[in-house]
Order: structure tokens, then sequence, then C-alpha cells
């Protein structure tokens, strides 16, 4: 027989895995669209001379799309939703590949070629790097 507190922690847990399931869809619908768009940001971003103009386009196609991506480019983390939400760590990591996934698909297919070659090289490396210090 289950004690009272175990039953209310289990329904606690199943309510959070249900609602994580449902944001993370939503996240993948409201972000896989924009990150797959070629003509959401006007120019294509050629160095630093363009950098800002491009950054600022970024942030509102990023910004429109979902507050979460916003939050996540903004600070690399999703708190909010960690939050108000009380997601177990899987359903964030869950989210946060997706938001990775699409973020570099978005940019990648909004800057010139040679910028590309560079972000492929700089984010190879960083997850490289990250992946030896777990």
């Amino acid at each position: 027989m289950s004690h009272p507190d175990q039953q209310s922690n289990n329904t606690h847990l199943f309510q959070s895995q249900e609602i994580g399931a449902v944001l993370v869809s939503n996240l993948r619908k409201q972000v896989m669209s924009p990150a797959n768009a070629t003509d959401l940001i006007p120019i294509e971003l050629l160095g630093v001379q363009n950098y800002d103009m491009w950054y600022h386009y970024f942030m509102q196609v990023v910004g429109e799309a979902s507050h979460i991506w916003s939050e996540y480019v903004e600070t690399g983390d999703i708190q909010s939703v960690r939050i108000e939400y009380g997601l177990p760590d899987i359903q964030i990591k869950s989210m946060k590949i997706i938001l990775d996934t699409n973020l570099v698909s978005l940019i990648k297919k909004n800057v010139s070629k040679d910028i590309e070659k560079k972000i492929r090289n700089s984010f190879l490396m960083t997850k490289m790097l990250d992946s030896g210090n777990q």
C-alpha cells in the first residue's frame, strides 16, 4: 500500500513530466520554422562591419519564435522554465538540445560561408572541450 506522501510525489512527478513533454513539443514547433528559414534575417552576417545590425534582426527572429529561445540565446540557460515548471534535468537538457540545434541552423543559414566555417570550427571545439570536462 502506498503512503499518501508518496502518492502525492508520484502525482507531482507525473504532472511535471506531462508538462515537460508538452513544453518540449511546443518548443520544437516554435523554433523549427524560423531555424529553417533563410529569409527572416534580411542581411547576411559578413563580419564585424555588419554584426550589430545582423544581431538586431537575429534577436528579433529568435524573440518572435519563443521567449524561451530568446532567454537561452541571451543567458545560455532556461532558468524561467526550470523555476516555473520544476522540470527534471533530463527535460531541461532535451529542451536545450532543441534550442542549440535550431540556433546553429538559424545562424548557419544567415551568415557568409567564411563566417559559417569559423562558427562551425569554434562550435565543434567548444563542444569537444565541454565533453572533455564532464
